[in-house]
Formats: C-alpha cells, structure tokens, sequence
C-alpha cells in the first residue's frame, strides 16, 4: 500500500457520512484507494484515458486532466489488503464510498484490468464549490520585463530592474538619474583635470609631477633609464631618447 493520498476537509465530511452505517468497512475501502491516489498525469495512457473520458461524460471536461487525482486497484487487492481475501466486504466498502460521493468511479474493473477511481475533484466537489479551477492570470504577480532606457537624463526610472514576479530587486543599472549623476561628477572631474594640463602645456611648464625624479629636458615629462646608463632614458610623453640630467623641485 501506497502514502501518498491528500485528503481534504470537504471529503472527510463526506466519508464521515458514509460511515455512519457501516464505518469499518468504509473506512477500510477507502483507506486502499486513497493510499494509491495520484496525479491523472502521471497514470498510464488508458488510465488517462478512463479518467478523461469519465470527466467528459459527466459534464467535468472543462477540469484539465493534470488536476485530477486518481487510484488504479482492483477490488481482489482492496479484499486482500484490507479485508483477508473477503471480496463481499471489499464490493460493500467501495460502492458506499461511490453512493456517497467519497469517490467516482472512472472505469468498471474487470479480470485482468483494474478498476480507476478518480478521489478529487470529484463530482461531488464540483458542485459543492469544493474545486476551484486555477485561474493563471491571478496567481500571483503580473510579470514585467526590465525597463528600457534611452536618455537616462530624462527618464524617471531609477535604474531598478524587477524579477519576473514585479519585485522590485535594488540592482542599480548603467541609467537612470542615479546613474547620470554619477557619470555627471565624473565627466566633471575628468575635465577639471584635463584644463589643468592644457593650461600648464599653455603656459610652457610641466604638468605637476607628485613625485621627483629624472625628466626629460624637452617637455620636462617623467623618463625611463636605460639600464646600464643612467644618464640615457626614454621619454614617457614623446618616445625620444634623451640625456638627461637630475632636477629637484624646489
């Protein structure tokens, strides 16, 4: 025997009813089906079948299939399983359990081929209001892509992205206002730098140099010297090879 069956509130009242008159054989047939109950999706083709073909026929076809759970099991197992090999009793349990409205009967077993009876939705949850068929469009949040931006000066957007679920996830992206006003202080500064050397070129000095050390005696930019001669260097700025000679900023 199986453990997988769900049982809900509106089918314990029911079996709670179907017991009343004859509660160990009921609740023993029942325990047998239930414990074998599963998914109509995942059943066999003809099992699928029964099941959909059932549901049609009793006006149920707007339930998709993967909503249904099912039990295949023959009454010989139920008899062996739960009653000692006494089929009568076994017989007895499931047709209070399908009078009752506990469980439908998809299809009649038969030598060879075991019986399927559907547990939920039943008929009986159909008209009680019991089943709810899922509605996809209020499950949950709308899904919403990420925003576009083409003028992150303009755009309100403050470079959020959101999950597929509408959260918002505070990963800031290359726009919006935030952005711009970083890119804005950088720009600023980058050219507040750039004057700076363009008015020192203007002037015929150096650039400020933040350390000592050998410059080239024709743009007074930092050199390298060559090894093994140290009066002999590669200018950094213009790639001349110059002699050079040692300064000191006063």
């Amino acid at each position: 025997m199986g453990g997988w069956g769900k049982v809900r509130a509106p089918t314990m009242a029911r079996l709670a009813e179907a017991m009343e008159t004859r509660p160990k054989v009921t609740g023993k047939a029942y325990a047998a089906i239930i414990s074998r109950s599963r998914p109509a999706g995942g059943l066999g083709c003809e099992n699928k079948r029964a099941v959909a073909e059932w549901a049609d026929a009793c006006g149920m076809g707007g339930v998709p299939l993967k909503d249904f759970e099912a039990a295949v099991v023959s009454n010989a197992a139920i008899a062996e399983e739960m009653f000692g090999g006494d089929a009568a009793n076994a017989k007895k349990g499931v047709r209070l359990l399908v009078e009752s409205g506990v469980v439908d009967r998809a299809r009649q077993g038969r030598r060879g081929r075991a019986s399927v009876y559907v547990t939920y939705p039943t008929r009986a949850d159909v008209e009680e209001g019991s089943y709810a068929p899922p509605d996809a469009e209020n499950a949950g949040y709308a899904c919403v892509p990420p925003n576009t931006v083409e003028n992150p000066v303009e755009n309100e957007n403050k470079g959020y992205a959101r999950h597929e679920c509408g959260v918002r996830n505070p990963e800031i992206r290359g726009t919006g206002v935030d952005a711009d006003l970083g890119f804005r202080k950088h720009h600023q500064s980058t050219s507040e730098n750039t004057s700076e050397g363009a008015r020192s070129a203007a002037a015929g000095k150096p650039a400020p140099r933040a350390q000592d050390g050998p410059t080239c005696p024709v743009c007074g930019s930092p050199v390298e010297p060559f090894a093994g001669n140290p009066r002999m260097a590669e200018c950094r700025s213009c790639g001349k090879a110059v002699r050079l000679e040692w300064r000191r900023r006063v």
